[in-house]
């Protein structure tokens, strides 16, 4: 399977309309949005994905077969083809070097539960746990499921006691993942996170993913460790090491 139609149109116009300044391409945050079912509906994800829009991200969205979208994102959304293993698989590969970004507009239960015992029979999951181990930025917004929170899109949420604690705990463990819990008013200041930044020590698979990605800098930290490895395959690749 090649990359669906409307990802290698968009593809193509992004090309088009930066050749000559190709290296700005790689300031353009590539975002990746999992679209799953909650009960309380999809208002809050839809409210998130159309402030990513706003930021003018590149925006892919693909949603599972229980996700009912509303008529004008119908052909911004691409479901899975579920009943087929030999297109998952595909997909799975496929979709690892299309973003930078990857956002859960929707924290439904079943995939906050599959997540936190590292359950990954369902393709999101797996492609969510391979993006946090490659160290892509992942984040979800927290609105309908957080207890903290009283609204979930136009539905209110009353939760017994000993269920929101148990959604408390679940939130805690989905944070010592890695996934950052966000609000849509964050979603800007997501998108301009740095990785790099963040990490103590540079290594060549750090390089090699940056190459992957098509970039041509990297921010690091002033006292982040980059190894030997790392800034001879960066030259080697034309890869800047920016300290900040």
């Amino acid at each position: 399977m090649n990359m669906t139609g409307n990802t290698l149109f968009r593809e193509i116009l992004l090309q088009l309309y930066y050749r000559g300044r190709e290296h700005e391409v790689v300031r353009i945050p590539k975002v990746l949005a999992l679209l799953t079912y909650h009960i309380t509906g999809l208002e809050q994800g839809l409210q998130a994905l159309e402030a990513v829009k706003k930021e003018k991200a590149c925006l892919e969205i693909w949603s599972d077969q229980y996700a009912r979208i509303s008529t004008e994102w119908n052909l911004s959304v691409t479901p899975l083809k579920m009943e087929d293993p030999l297109w998952m698989m595909n997909w799975f590969e496929e979709s690892k070097n299309r973003f930078s970004h990857l956002l859960i507009p929707v924290l439904s239960f079943s995939l906050i539960s599959k997540l936190v015992q590292l359950e990954d029979d369902h393709p999101f999951v797996q492609l969510i746990l391979w993006a946090l181990l490659s160290g892509k930025q992942v984040a979800a917004v927290n609105m309908a499921i957080d207890s903290n929170h009283t609204k979930g899109g136009d539905r209110r949420i009353s939760s017994p006691p000993l269920l929101k604690q148990q959604m408390r705990r679940q939130l805690d463990q989905l944070r010592n993942l890695g996934i950052s819990l966000i609000e849509v008013s964050q979603i800007e200041e997501w998108l301009n996170s740095d990785t790099y930044s963040k990490k103590q020590v540079l290594t060549s698979e750090d390089i090699r993913q940056a190459r992957l990605d098509h970039q041509n800098s990297l921010i690091i930290g002033k006292s982040t460790l980059v190894t030997p490895l790392a800034a001879d395959l960066a030259a080697e690749s034309y890869i800047q090491i920016i300290r900040k």
